[in-house]
């Protein structure tokens, strides 16, 4: 009580009581003073009131929507306690039906305002996005019928975290009031019990806007559908059964709002003509010169409750030729002590040239050109020019981020496009697509192809509303939308690289989704917003290692593309491997006879010659920085290894003479053609049947590009049906080991003792 008078002494002139989201049980002496616990919220909410000089006063109840009224709205002695007890001039705050909303309707509040014995405050969540860090809601008001504003003594609305993300929330909430304030006779909300009328004495609200809701119905035609559908007509509610199919936000009642306005609505407000008018307004905000806080903006990142770091598990070593990895992360804290052959074969390499670099050098060398490389790209490589944000992009932008039960239009249409595509996929050597005529093939082939083109579409136009979108002067506006935008034009790359491997693939097996969400839930059931369900869409079912992955700190414009190989890549691939054949640092100087292709041919010729289908390949703008192979059957591999593969690479490199204590490195690999040391026992090939590498370049290199290419590779293997995969380590590689240990993979139990110089981690997914 003191600190209410205290605040009152310095201007203060409304309060308010928050009784939410507490324990509504009484204790103690509370339970000899009180009959029950609303009584108790009522007598000590009046108490106050009276004390203050009874100011404008809100109170929030605990029962503050209708989900949370026990047994009901209408029967629950709680709200009927406040309604019969609690000061009249106090107004009682709601959040509709649920506590995020997605319509609130007439008769709800008049059954509430029955209850409460006074019109309600609507504390609105509609655009609150503290309950998942991935969503943030750029969509108009909506949902919320203008005959309600008689109906209440106001309206307050949950912002989005974000402030600068809020301004088509507040724009479209006015227009909400300022279009029915100008077709009905009805008095304005307030808070203020004070200015509060009698609205039973108002007229009743004119019906002479017939040209209103032929406009509202016309509407219907730019609001989006609903998620597994591409008709443009559609209501948001229009596909539950879609909705239910992949986790999509489901409906709060079977009526739209465009159907309720066109049949029962005289009012001008259109959420859509709301929502351009405040995008055409809102753009001039994106050209002021506004700097960024200094806070880190980042809400982008993992809400999967996978842990930071994974234990690495020993294991006996396994054996087989050293395998380069990707990034340069923290090497795990149990040193490696095993000298392997490999690594006694590159100091001799170096003793040929008269050069041996420390570790440390290399090391020092490597994040040296890491450190510059991506400057180069990010500044340098970039367009002089960037065309402006348009109205057009801001629509994008709002539509991928709309509100807690609805995607936007084109978010819907990414959603339908890539489901019919991965639904219908074409299997050539199917039986099915056999027995059809030629003209039924080429139909099927072209629609297919057709479709597929639509979707790469769509996706090049996020990925070029991101580079507008990064290049903005706004740069405040920019940190608060940036990890959002980022994420999802991440996962939307993996998306687009799916259906680039389906296209060049052709081949797989038709899989349908299944829904584990509860009938009518809150919105934050649907975990990551459209961010989340685009990675539902992915054919892997426990990937969360993969898509955690957070924005970078300081925006850019690069954007860096995966996609499957193709054989003019064959080149770039090779070099690769020379550069990154050192434990994921150049090896240029291991071969002083420069057959540089050597390295290509033992770890990424195998996999172009016998699966290149599952060989993805990372571009900048200088061209292909990494790649990652993937064989999904290892025996099949490995047989074809030896048929095909070993007899022509040993047509070139010689079998090394002399002791092995003294081959280079050059000679060790042409020993591993000759003699090959393959160690696959069965239980690896029972549970791990697939095996991956993933090879980037210091440029490319603390990207988190290696999880984007282990997530295409997991998916373009689970779409043959694969559920286990394993790596080759070699015990030198510490940075290989902490990578593959932080992407979920762990140390495989091995019956059968192993080499001391390899480990062979798997994972399933």
């Amino acid at each position: 009580m003191i600190c209410h008078l205290n605040v009152q002494k310095l201007g203060c002139v409304a309060f308010a009581l928050l009784f939410d989201d507490i324990d509504p049980q009484l204790h103690g002496a509370d339970l000899d003073a009180f009959s029950s616990f609303g009584d108790a919220q009522v007598e000590i909410t009046n108490n106050v009131h009276k004390h203050l000089g009874c100011p404008s006063f809100l109170f929030c109840p605990t029962e503050y929507c209708g989900t949370r009224a026990i047994p009901s709205v209408e029967t629950s002695d709680y709200l009927i306690t406040l309604g019969n007890k609690l000061n009249p001039k106090i107004n009682i705050m709601w959040t509709g039906p649920k506590v995020v909303s997605k319509v609130i309707s007439t008769q709800t509040i008049e059954t509430l305002t029955n209850v409460l014995k006074r019109k309600p405050v609507i504390w609105d969540n509609i655009h609150a996005n503290d309950y998942d860090q991935r969503r943030v809601f750029l969509g108009p008001y909506d949902g919320r019928p203008v005959e309600l504003i008689p109906l209440l003594n106001g309206v307050l609305t949950n912002p989005n975290c974000e402030f600068e993300s809020n301004f088509i929330a507040v724009h479209t909430l006015s227009s909400w009031l300022k279009d029915s304030s100008l077709n009905t006779a009805e008095e304005p909300m307030s808070i203020d019990p004070k200015a509060e009328k009698s609205s039973n004495s108002s007229e009743p609200m004119e019906e002479d806007l017939l040209a209103s809701t032929e406009s509202e119905g016309n509407d219907n035609t730019s609001k989006e559908t609903d998620q597994g559908t591409t008709e443009e007509n559609s209501s948001p509610e229009t596909d539950s059964e879609s909705v239910k199919v992949e986790g999509a936000m489901e409906t709060e009642s079977g009526t739209s709002l465009s159907e309720s306005k066109s049949t029962t609505s005289r009012i001008a407000y259109n959420p859509q003509s709301a929502l351009r008018e405040a995008v055409s307004a809102w753009l001039e905000e994106f050209s002021k010169v506004k700097a960024a806080t200094s806070r880190t903006y980042a809400k982008s990142g993992a809400y999967s409750m996978t842990p930071e770091s994974i234990a690495v598990q020993t294991q006996a070593p396994m054996v087989t030729q050293a395998t380069s990895t990707t990034c340069a992360t923290s090497p795990v804290s149990s040193p490696i002590v095993n000298v392997s052959p490999i690594k006694i074969a590159k100091e001799n390499s170096r003793k040929k040239l008269g050069t041996s670099p420390s570790p440390e050098t290399k090391v020092e060398e490597a994040v040296k050109k890491e450190q510059e490389m991506p400057m180069e790209v990010m500044e340098v490589k970039e367009k002089p020019a960037i065309t402006p944000l348009s109205v057009e992009d801001l629509l994008l932008l709002v539509d991928l981020f709309y509100l807690p039960y609805n995607h936007g239009q084109k978010a819907m249409q990414i959603i339908a496009d890539f489901k019919w595509l991965k639904f219908n996929a074409i299997k050539e050597d199917s039986q099915e697509f056999m027995e059809l005529t030629e003209q039924e093939q080429k139909y099927k082939l072209s629609e297919w192809t057709e479709r597929a083109e639509k979707f790469h579409e769509i996706c090049r136009s996020v990925g070029e509303m991101f580079v507008r979108l990064t290049e903005t002067s706004n740069r405040a506006l920019l940190y608060d939308l940036y990890p959002y935008v980022w994420d999802v034009k991440e996962v939307l790359q993996l998306l687009d690289t799916f259906v680039n491997w389906l296209s060049t693939k052709n081949k797989r097996k038709k899989q349908k989704g299944q829904s584990f969400f509860p009938e009518d839930p809150e919105p934050w059931v649907f975990r990551g917003g459209l961010f989340g369900e685009l990675q539902r869409l992915l054919p892997i079912d426990g990937g969360h290692e993969v898509f955690n992955l957070r924005a970078p700190e300081i925006p850019t414009t690069c954007i860096y593309t995966i996609r499957p190989y193709q054989a003019d890549d064959e080149k770039s691939l090779y070099e690769i491997c020379v550069s990154t054949c050192d434990d994921w640092a150049d090896g240029h100087d291991l071969f002083p006879d420069k057959q540089f292709n050597m390295a290509g041919d033992r770890f990424v010729g195998p996999y172009l010659k016998i699966c290149s289908e599952h060989v993805f390949v990372v571009e900048d703008g200088d061209g292909i920085c990494g790649y990652a192979v993937a064989a999904p059957d290892s025996k099949h591999f490995y047989e074809q290894f030896k048929k095909y593969w070993l007899p022509e690479v040993c047509k070139k490199y010689k079998t090394p003479a002399g002791n092995s204590s003294e081959w280079t490195y050059a000679e060790q690999l042409a020993n591993s053609f000759h003699n090959p040391k393959i160690f696959l026992p069965e239980d690896v090939c029972l549970k791990f049947s697939a095996h991956v590498q993933i090879h980037l370049l210091p440029r490319a290199q603390d990207l988190g590009l290696g999880k984007r290419l282990l997530a295409c590779v997991l998916s373009a293997l689970k779409a043959e049906d694969c559920t286990g995969v394993h790596c080759e380590i070699a015990t030198t590689n510490n940075n290989a080991l902490d990578f593959y240990t932080k992407l979920g993979f762990y140390a495989i139990p091995l019956k059968d003792p192993a080499p001391p110089d390899m480990l062979i981690f798997g994972r399933t997914f």
